[in-house]
């Protein structure tokens, strides 16, 4: 059972929010696009159990559901060990080499990787939690030159 502000989760309702977390397009919102009989299938539940579930997460201010689609929200995305500020990554790569890391970068756990032009070639965001892995992956990248990263602490608009 675990407990965040008084508010009681067992191991399966953590299950299927750890599940929507994952499924989850990132972005500033992690909303998932799925259809409750789709999720409660590849869950191994009852749609009415699925319910039950998402009542409690609902309730408890994790996620908002609507028709097709359920958004993780910030205290949702907490309880997790996630956090909803993305970090940002500024990337110097060997003029050379840039197609083949930007195709790499792809495959990466990224929310967003924009080209850009001006003294760094590439800004990637990923979720804060994700820095440190992401930095050690540029980093044995054939091509990267240097790397400046920044974690955002706020969002003003």
């Amino acid at each position: 059972m675990m407990t965040l502000s008084g508010k009681h989760l067992s191991s399966r309702t953590m299950q299927i929010l750890k599940t929507l977390y994952d499924k989850g397009n990132p972005r500033s919102v992690r909303i998932v696009e799925i259809k409750q009989d789709q999720l409660a299938k590849e869950l191994g539940i009852s749609r009415q159990a699925l319910n039950a579930h998402l009542k409690k997460l609902r309730e408890a201010g994790y996620i908002k559901t609507g028709r097709g689609f359920i958004e993780i929200l910030d205290e949702g995305a907490k309880i997790l060990g996630a956090s909803m500020n993305p970090s940002l990554i500024l990337v110097k790569v060997a003029p050379k080499m840039r197609s083949r890391i930007y195709k790499e970068i792809l495959n990466y756990p990224v929310i967003k990787a924009f080209r850009v032009a001006g003294d760094m070639d590439l800004v990637i965001l990923v979720e804060e939690g994700l820095l440190g892995e992401m930095l050690q992956k540029l980093a044995s990248i054939e091509g990267v030159e240097s790397t400046k990263s920044y974690i955002t602490i706020q969002v003003l608009k």
